[in-house]
């Protein structure tokens, strides 16, 4: 390690001492103002009204809150001066209520509101209830203004709602992947988002907000720095803020199908205690990718490139996680809990542990299309069978301590722990159009992979007395530590040369990384409606990456024959300075922010063996930023947004060693990788108009990015002997990763929702296009694939009653894919799914329900069935007291015609993909459902 890194490294060891002594040196020097925001009719709290305060005589902004759980609010560093609060809630009138600062602090304001005569009225003549707003950047639904079953989830209410859906285990609104679930402003179950909205009665919600949460550093100064993620936020109705509620099932069925589970949830005002379960073998798995990390870090399964390059994704600063279920069948068992709360007046808490095992059992059958150059196409026709074990641990916490009006200490802690076991089977063939074959692979991989991850953000918050003058001191570990063994049986038979290569290798990878990164910002007020930002941001990255494979000896019996190919060692130093300048402007029609970064970063690798190389690079870059938003009405806003940032590769790219996983598809890095720089430009559009029920939501983004790493592939016609004594059969290939120019996404998206009152049903559209033209090298030769989606979808769900409820959906995704080079591997291909849900109550407590959805495909394999339909039903009778218990007979895929298809397109080939299903089987469930709240003391004083 270079003498910088260890003076960087000593003072990031060093930074929450001088950090934690710094905010208790700070004193607080101005007012805060508290108070309660209840309903008058009822004296009960309304939970997230807006609630901003205006600096008189020209009612300039100068902070603003929502209201808590108890309808409480604090708006803190309040100068002297005459100023107007100013709240807001939806369907009620808005309140202004004058107030004069001095010296103390004012507390305990009462700020009563009533429904919004209005706009009641044009609710009276439209014939519906308000059901969605804008509020600034944020979309809040009216829970109320959608009807479903006693029974429904808060998933089940927000698919209801325009521009959300649940796909494939994924929460999507307005396009994009929902990376949090809050209740009430706080965490719920970390980054979990379906957990939290399973676990979530529909009864229990009052509003549901849907909005892009800005960073916490974005959050305290009100510099938007573009790092965003798509967050929903759970209000829940006043009357369940204090009691016990929850649901508990389980059943067995046909084939040994098993299902059990449910929920417990305690709530006493701000203390939420939440534990949830699940156990079964019918595919509900309920986890994220972060589970599933120690398989990754193996370095990749059997069947070689399965997902083509490296991803890069122009819509996120970050790395996405893959939250989604595992191909096959799995059986899970998983336990979770969520607790959240207030330690007095000045410490909130919030913390989750998620605990998981899986067996996941996965049989597929792989065509693959290859493009090798100006030869003939080759084909790969593969089964695959893998058998999965994964043991997971997550814990998570956030604690944030008020240590007066002006300071703010915040600490984010993150752990969890993997390990899977991994047993594969791969058996294929490479052969060309005429049909002659090239070679042929029989292996079998077992792999036991063991992963840690421990993250730590400590941020320290200022406010100076004059107003718009802060500073924030920020800390971000993370430590990842993986370690894996493979045992690689491989039977290589290549017909050109009518050779048999046989080998027997055991592997141990160990990869370490600890990243540190600090950054100091300090806001200077230039007038009541301008500021600037200065911040500076050190950052070092030490990573080191241990390949060792080793050959079986016949004559000892010992794995000792050390294979210099496919081993190495590697370590790897990244550090960047950066320090930038932001300026904002803000008015009540149009803000913006412009800024730009400068960031010197240094690259240091060092290959030790099998042999001795090291490489040193620097980078200079200019990141620039800029932010405009425009309110054309109070639910009308325009957002325009343009950044870049820098990825630089990681150490598994860069580590210049052999993968042989599989034989026929070698991999390998390559140390001489430089840094991929993107830019990106983007708009979002948000309307509403509340009195008709309809909303409308427009995206439109691009991105290109420079130096792209991509893959180089050479794919061999003969036999071939590569540099470094690589032997490559007839059919084989090898991929490293490079870069290169001329990457472009392009990506659209749209949403229109309205109600149609005559079949009293919400009527959601949404449709969009992407291209995306993703480069890579073949053979020597430069490849674009260009790909471009069209897609459309229409949900109309019912809004007649709670006994009524119905869903009819259908989503079409056409797909067209040209190449620069060989044109005759262009394709066209299409996908589309029809679905109809129905859950009917007719009588006293009888509940009926079925589901169908029918996939179709066009343009796939020959050998795939490309058109089946899954059909689902239940017959269920409830009793006990308030039918609080249900005993339910469930059917699923009656026609026994369940499949899994997929395609996939990279720019080295097209493969289609057919995995293992659940067939049909038959169960009898039986759940309880409990809750209990206090009953509502009319005329009750809040306060």
């Amino acid at each position: 390690m270079s003498n910088l890194s260890q003076l960087l490294y000593r003072g990031f060891l060093l930074f929450p001492i001088l950090l934690l002594s710094t905010a208790f040196s700070l004193s607080a020097q101005n007012a805060l103002i508290s108070g309660i925001v209840f309903e008058k009719k009822t004296n009960e709290a309304l939970i997230g009204a807006s609630v901003i305060l205006l600096q008189l005589p020209d009612s300039n902004m100068v902070t603003g809150s929502t209201s808590d759980i108890d309808g409480s609010f604090l708006l803190t560093n309040v100068k002297t001066g005459n100023y107007i609060i100013k709240t807001s809630y939806l369907g009620f009138a808005t309140v202004e209520l004058p107030v004069i600062v001095a010296t103390s602090n004012i507390k305990d304001l009462k700020i009563g509101m009533e429904e919004d005569a209005q706009l009641l009225d044009e609710i009276k003549i439209e014939g519906i209830t308000p059901r969605m707003t804008v509020q600034g950047d944020t979309v809040q639904f009216n829970a109320e203004a959608y009807k479903v079953n006693p029974d429904a989830s808060a998933e089940d209410l927000v698919t209801k709602m325009a521009g959300v859906t649940v796909e494939n285990g994924k929460v999507q609104a307005q396009g994009e992947e929902v990376k949090r679930v809050l209740l009430d402003g706080k965490e719920f179950f970390g980054q979990d988002a379906v957990t939290a909205l399973k676990n979530l009665q529909a009864d229990m919600v009052d509003k549901v907000q849907v909005f892009d949460r800005m960073s916490e550093q974005s959050q305290f100064t009100g510099f938007n720095d573009g790092n965003t993620e798509k967050t929903i936020n759970i209000i829940t109705k006043p009357a369940m803020s204090t009691g016990l509620f929850g649901r508990v099932y389980g059943g067995y069925g046909t084939d040994d199908r098993f299902s059990g589970g449910g929920n417990v949830n305690y709530f006493e005002k701000k203390r939420r205690i939440s534990l949830v379960g699940l156990s079964n073998n019918i595919n509900q798995q309920n986890f994220s990718g972060e589970d599933l990390s120690g398989v990754a870090a193996t370095g990749g399964g059997a069947s070689g490139p399965r997902r083509g390059p490296p991803r890069n994704d122009a819509f996120s600063a970050t790395e996405n996680l893959t939250v989604g279920q595992a191909n096959g069948i799995s059986t899970s068992n998983a336990i979770g809990f969520n607790y959240d709360d207030e330690w007095g007046k000045k410490v909130k808490i919030t913390s989750s542990y998620f605990f998981n095992t899986s067996k996941n059992e996965n049989l597929s059958l792989v065509e693959r299309q290859s493009f090798p150059g100006n030869s003939n196409e080759q084909l790969y026709d593969e089964n695959f069978n893998s058998d999965t074990r994964n043991f997971n641990h997550r814990i998570a916490g956030r604690i944030e301590y008020t240590i007066d009006s002006n300071n703010t200490l915040l600490f984010i802690p993150r752990l969890s722990f993997q390990n899977t076991k991994r047993e594969t089977a791969t058996n294929g063939i490479t052969s060309i159009l005429n049909g002659d074959l090239l070679s042929r692979t029989s292996n079998e991989n077992f792999s036991d992979s063991r992963a840690m991850n421990l993250s730590n953000v400590l941020i320290y918050r200022h406010r100076f007395q004059k107003k718009g003058r802060t500073i924030t001191l920020n800390l971000d570990t993370r430590y990842n530590d993986r370690f894996a063994d493979e045992n690689l049986v491989a039977d290589n038979r290549f017909f050109l040369q009518d050779s048999i290569v046989l080998f027997d290798q055991l592997t141990d990878i160990e990869s370490r990384s600890f990243t540190a990164t600090a950054e100091i910002s300090y806001t200077e007020p230039l007038g009541e409606k301008s500021q600037l930002q200065f911040n500076y941001s050190p950052s070092v990255t030490l990573s080191s990456s241990e390949r060792l494979a080793n050959r079986l000896d016949d004559i000892t019996g010992e794995y000792s024959i050390t294979d210099t190919l496919l081993s190495n060692t590697f370590d790897n130093i990244l550090q960047y300075q950066k320090v930038g300048v932001t300026y904002r402007y803000a008015k009540e029609k149009y803000n913006f922010n412009v800024g730009f970064n400068y960031q010197f970063t240094t690259l240091n690798s060092d290959r030790t063996f099998p042999s001795e190389s090291s490489i040193d690079k620097t980078f200079n870059n200019l990141l620039p930023v800029a932010i405009f938003g425009y309110n054309f009405s109070r639910t009308s806003n325009l957002r325009i947004f343009y950044r870049t940032f820098v990825r630089a590769p990681n150490v598994n790219q860069l580590q210049d060693v052999l993968d042989n996983t599989n034989p026929l598809f070698l991999r390998a890095g390559n140390k001489d990788l430089d840094q991929q720089y993107t830019h990106f430009l983007g708009m979002r559009f948000r309307n509403a108009k509340i009195a008709k029920g309809r909303n409308s939501f427009a995206f439109l983004g691009a991105g290109v990015t420079q130096k792209y790493i991509t893959n180089s592939t050479f794919i061999a016609n003969s036999d071939t002997t590569l540099p470094g004594d690589i032997f490559l059969p007839a059919g084989g290939q090898l991929s490293r990763p490079i870069n290169t120019n001329g990457f472009w996404n392009i990506r659209s998206f749209y949403s229109y929702g309205l109600p149609l009152l005559f079949i009293k049903s919400n009527l959601n559209l949404n449709g969009g296009f992407t291209y995306t033209r993703t480069p890579a090298i073949i053979n020597g030769q430069s490849n674009d694939a260009n790909t471009y989606n069209l897609n459309t979808g229409v949900v109309l769900g019912s809004n007649i009653s709670p006994k009524v409820d119905f869903r009819i959906t259908y989503t079409a995704n056409y797909n067209i894919v040209r190449y620069s080079i060989q044109d005759q591997f262009d394709n066209n291909f299409y996908t589309g799914l029809a679905g109809a849900s129905v859950t009917v109550l007719p009588w006293k407590g009888l509940v009926l329900n079925t589901d169908i959805n029918y996939s179709h495909f066009a343009g796939l394999g020959d050998n795939f069935n490309n058109n089946f339909a899954l059909w689902n039903a239940a017959i269920g009778y409830k009793f006990l007291k308030n039918q609080a218990a249900e005993l339910r007979v469930i059917a699923f895929d009656l026609l026994q015609a369940n499949n899994s298809i997929a395609r996939n397109v990279t720019e080295t080939y097209v493969e289609d993909t057919q995995t293992n299903v659940i067939g049909r089987y038959f169960m009898l469930q039986f759940s309880y459902k409990f809750n209990k709240f206090p009953k509502a003391k009319a005329g009750s004083e809040k306060g």
